[in-house]
């Protein structure tokens, strides 16, 4: 199912019974070095995550000297076997109602195969066409990919050192999935802002026609009660004139009178005397 990845497989095996290929208890050999190993499946590690590895890894180096040298070499197969199942877990799928597994390959590694893993990580980066920079969830899977292999190949020579990248590796993951989350919660947080500032765009705009419309009917105002100072000040020019008029006739009246009455009593002082 698997042989084309970059990560190298065994056959497929068909699962019986009640097995279950993921707790690996259908392994005919003993399970022991699996159980202090068990942490490192889980998300969060523990600050006795290595002080479990170590003694699980004196306890195997131990199991090994009480044994004679033919089996000492099965045994350490089969111990480097299990903690291969447990950094990368076996694939699963059922087909025609069957179960099928099919673990990571405990073949020992060479150059040729990293030689080879580089070729063909760079030949399914091109022919997948993974992006060269940015995100690019299909560069992430293949690199993903690699490195499982990367780190089967170290465990088969040195399982300390595969146990420590699969920290590094799920460290990588956990810190990924931590930004990821970020984005997630930033992207929903902008989206929800752009949603509330788009309702409330709308109750700004319906307060800026009301605005506009109340502008309107004030400078309607404006220009009428303008019009109505206009006429009020043409009517009130127009009756002061009226009045000057008035007063000036009334003036002159007045001034013809007097130079009337002037002739009048230099006529009388004249016949008196």
């Amino acid at each position: 199912m698997n042989g084309a990845g970059l990560l190298q497989f065994e056959r497929p095996a068909r699962v019986y019974g009640s097995a279950s290929p993921v707790a690996l208890t259908d392994l005919q050999e003993p399970v022991s070095l699996l159980i202090p190993l068990i942490p490192l499946l889980q998300d969060e590690e523990t600050p006795d995550d290595l002080e479990i590895i170590s003694a699980a890894l004196e306890e195997a180096a131990t199991s090994l000297d009480d044994e004679e040298k033919d089996n000492d070499d099965s045994t350490t197969d089969r111990q480097r076997g299990e903690i291969i199942d447990v950094l990368v877990p076996p694939a699963e799928w059922t087909d025609d109602g069957q179960r099928w597994i099919q673990r990571v390959s405990r073949g020992p590694p060479s150059r040729t195969d990293v030689i080879k893993l580089w070729e063909q990580l760079d030949l399914r980066l091109e022919e997948r066409q993974a992006r060269k920079s940015g995100i690019c969830p299909i560069r992430r899977a293949l690199f993903q990919e690699c490195f499982d292999e990367l780190i089967r190949q170290v465990t088969l020579d040195c399982p300390e050192r595969g146990l420590l990248l699969s920290r590094v590796r799920d460290e990588a993951n956990m810190t990924l999935a931590a930004f990821q989350c970020l984005f997630e919660s930033a992207s929903e947080f902008g989206a929800t802002k752009a949603i509330q500032a788009e309702a409330g765009k709308g109750e700004l705009e319906v307060e800026l026609q009301d605005l506009e419309e109340r502008v309107s009917n004030l400078e309607g105002e404006v220009r009428r009660l303008e019009a109505w100072r206009r006429q009020v000040e043409r009517r009130a020019e127009e009756r002061r004139e009226v009045q000057m008029t008035l007063c000036t006739e009334e003036i002159e009246c007045l001034e013809r009178s007097e130079k009337q009455y002037q002739v009048l009593i230099e006529t009388l002082l004249a016949s008196k005397s």
